[in-house]
């Protein structure tokens, strides 16, 4: 199962969305400009290396080394998911569904939006 913190999803998602292979200083650049996110290129490398331990990431052989994604976006957030439904609600669509609902104060118009999901995935 693929784990990926909050800090690698930060950089994750620069590779998802610029869709070539990324340096450390485009990535360290991109972070400050999109995320207002400072890293020294050592953080950077840090997190890579993890990512691609995990086999998430992968680097060229060349200079300047530069990193692309191993997994897409949809495989990640479905992992990332799972893992959240298993941990807080034993693996429990309807009981995360229920506790959502019964948590927050949803408007009539949220609930009529979350019928109509419903009834759509009904058939």
């Amino acid at each position: 199962m693929i784990k990926i913190t909050e800090a690698q999803w930060s950089i994750m998602e620069l590779l998802w969305e610029n869709g070539e292979p990324m340096t450390v200083s485009q990535i360290c650049r991109k972070l400050e400009e999109d995320k207002g996110i400072i890293w020294k290129a050592n953080t950077v490398n840090t997190q890579l290396t993890r990512l691609e331990e995990n086999g998430v990431v992968a680097h060229n052989d060349g200079w300047p080394k530069t990193f692309c994604s191993m997994v897409d976006r949809d495989t990640c957030r479905r992992q990332e998911e799972r893992s959240f439904l298993d941990k807080m609600y034993q693996g429990s669509v309807k009981m995360m569904i229920a506790s959502l609902i019964k948590d927050n104060d949803l408007s009539a118009e949220e609930l009529d939006e979350i019928r109509k999901i419903l009834e759509e995935e009904r058939g």
